[in-house]
């Protein structure tokens, strides 16, 4: 509540003074309204500040006189009695009573409540002097000599402290202030003394300051009011006449001169605003002519822009004259149009543009999309369609931009490239089938190289040697030059037949009837005892290859490999893996930590041994459809990657 009183004040005033609506309260009334809060704000802070001021003297006055009381009290009660007094004497009692009237004379003297003094004895607080209940009749109520004081905890500040004490009171004697002086006598006797006044009396002191100053700052307010009155209008006026001035001139009114101002301030402002009049005059000139100049540019780029509604029916507001050599529309008649772009879109691609113009309208978000339109003349141009929507001062969509570009010539020749793909598709993939007939044709010729060595040379040999060895037992008797001669001609038929045999398995190993993983592990078998190669053979069940042609082709190039990490690698020991990282093509990976070379130098057109093995695995490869990768560095090793497709129904239509 405290928070709204100064603006409710404010709006008062602004409503009052300056006769404006509550929500729009002129520059006068503003000024007004803030100053006369200040003033006010500055009025009831010297009036907080003045009587608080007040109030404290007030309280250190009243303290002051009942510590004057109280210690003239205590000068007058010291002399008399208290040194000497001891049990309970009567002959005290004489002086109790002179005392009592001092202190009532002090009392109306000072306008004081109560003057009193205690002794602390026998385990109580009992009273030595004390002072009338009603100062000005002797026959009211006055405590008795050494009489206990019926509120002892009153007292335990000063005695325990031993110092003045300054504390308020709200009892049966009333409400008021007090102070408390403790002393001992030479008796070692705890005494206090005490006065007290009551607080009306300090209350009236201090309503009667609050009144005097109320006064004082209501005569300051009124003034300073009517000061900031005066001031507020000679301020507003030519603030005002100014803010007229510069209204017409955003009205568009360029011509309007601003009034000669007096303030400073204001002379300053209307130097700059009326530069910036003529800078705006000048920039409003120049965009008409580059808008004109781009317009100019716009017609001769070609594209077709347009401007178009957001609304419902799509209504075309300006369409630019690229339409005619284009489309083959008359620019004149298209404006007369209000749907021309969109009426004469292919029958094909209407629902689907219509549906994404629809949706940047509704969302507000940029066009993009390819269609084709029927020109005038019925053949069909394809363009691709950017547009952006533009969106009024309330931020709702208001108009679509946009630039319609012939694309018709890109698109032909995407056509006639998708052509050419197709083509060189259908090529690569005969190739492939070629190269896979290839491979197959080579197996095939392998196969029957095996099983005439097999099935023919190896049986003559094996014919022949049996046919000696049986000379040889039957002729055992006969001269030694010629058992020699039919054992020499033994040895070397089994040395025939031996390389007759490994010609054969080279040829066509029968493991590969079972599988590549198999037919890897039999080769890792075969390497350890023809050259002492360790290798290790990862294959999982789920790499094998379906095709017989990618087992053929996978098993050759690996056991080439193998043979050149023997050759070449330094070391006897090597990794293959075979893994199938997508359903339509296998991965061998062939490694070791041997010497290593450089791939540029061993596979360019003049590589070593070691690059005319890979070149040719590389180029069987390449015609499957597959890919080779190695890497090699001297002295870090080297990994070569095959990815094999393995499609099977390739093989069939190679055939």
């Amino acid at each position: 509540m405290h928070r709204m009183f100064p603006v409710m004040i404010f709006r008062f005033m602004g409503m009052w003074f300056g006769r404006s609506p509550m929500n729009r309260c002129s520059l006068q009334c503003r000024l007004f309204g803030v100053m006369s809060l200040l003033i006010l704000t500055c009025a009831v802070t010297y009036t907080s500040i003045l009587l608080k001021a007040r109030k404290n003297a007030i309280m250190d006055e009243a303290d002051s006189k009942l510590f004057t009381a109280a210690e003239c009290a205590r000068a007058n009660f010291k002399q008399q009695y208290h040194g000497r007094l001891s049990g309970n004497d009567d002959s005290f009692k004489e002086g109790y009573s002179r005392s009592v009237a001092d202190n009532d004379a002090l009392c109306r003297k000072l306008g004081l409540q109560y003057i009193w003094s205690v002794v602390f004895q026998n385990g109580q607080i009992e009273f030595t002097s004390a002072t009338h209940s009603n100062l000005n009749d002797p026959s009211s109520d006055c405590a008795k000599f050494r009489e206990a004081h019926t509120d002892p905890a009153a007292f335990a500040p000063a005695l325990s402290s031993m110092k003045t004490v300054y504390s308020t009171f709200h009892n049966k004697w009333g409400e008021g202030r007090m102070v408390l002086i403790p002393e001992r006598d030479e008796h070692n006797r705890l005494h206090v003394f005490g006065t007290s006044i009551q607080l009306n009396k300090l209350d009236a002191m201090v309503r009667h300051t609050l009144f005097v100053s109320i006064a004082v700052s209501l005569v300051i307010v009124i003034l300073a009011i009517i000061l900031s009155w005066l001031l507020a209008r000679s301020l507003a006026a030519p603030i005002a006449q100014f803010t007229r001035d510069v209204q017409c001139i955003a009205d568009g009114e360029l011509a309007t001169t601003l009034a000669p101002a007096e303030i400073f301030e204001l002379q300053s402002l209307e130097r700059s605003i009326d530069s910036m009049r003529q800078k705006l005059n000048s920039q409003i000139k120049a965009r008409y002519e580059s808008e004109s100049k781009n317009r100019a540019i716009m017609e001769q780029i070609p594209a077709i822009i347009y401007t178009e509604a957001i609304d419902e029916s799509f209504t075309t507001l300006y369409v630019s004259p690229q339409i005619d050599s284009i489309l083959g529309l008359n620019p004149e008649h298209s404006a007369e149009n209000l749907n021309v772009l969109r009426t004469h879109l292919h029958p094909d691609d209407r629902d689907r543009v219509m549906h994404e113009i629809a949706v940047c309208h509704r969302a507000g978000k940029p066009l993009d999309v390819e269609y084709r339109m029927l020109a005038s003349d019925g053949h069909t141009v394809w363009f691709h369609d950017s547009g952006r929507v533009i969106r009024d001062g309330e931020g709702r969509a208001w108009i679509l931009q946009g630039v319609m570009m012939d694309i018709t010539d890109r698109k032909q020749f995407d056509e006639e490239r998708l052509k050419h793909v197709k083509e060189l598709t259908r090529l690569a993939e005969q190739i492939q089938g070629l190269s896979s007939a290839l491979i197959s044709s080579e197996e095939n010729e392998r196969k029957r190289l095996a099983h005439i060595l097999h099935d023919d040379l190896q049986q003559l040999v094996i014919g022949a040697k049996f046919f000696i060895e049986s000379e040889l037992f039957a002729n055992r008797d006969k001269r030694v030059e010629t058992l020699a001669d039919l054992k020499r001609a033994s040895e070397l038929l089994k040395q025939v037949l031996a390389v007759s045999r490994s010609l054969t398995s080279d040829l066509c190993p029968a493991i590969l009837q079972q599988g590549l993983a198999s037919s890897l592990k039999w080769l890792r078998q075969k390497k350890f005892e023809d050259h002492r190669l360790q290798v290790t053979v990862e294959a999982p069940p789920e790499a094998e290859p379906a095709s017989e042609t990618t087992r053929v082709l996978a098993f050759h190039a690996v056991r080439e490999m193998l043979l050149n990490v023997v050759k070449h690698s330094g070391v006897l020991r090597a990794c293959v893996s075979l893994t199938r990282p997508h359903s339509d093509w296998v991965e061998v990976t062939v490694s070791d930590d041997g010497v290593g070379f450089n791939p540029e130098a061993v596979l360019g057109e003049n590589g070593s041994k070691i690059g005319f093995g890979l070149h040719s695995i590389k180029q069987r490869l390449m015609l499957s459809g597959g890919e080779f990768e190695v890497k090699s560095q001297p002295g870090q090793g080297t990994v070569i990657k095959l990815r094999i497709p393995d499609l099977p129904c390739r093989q069939h239509d190679a055939h």
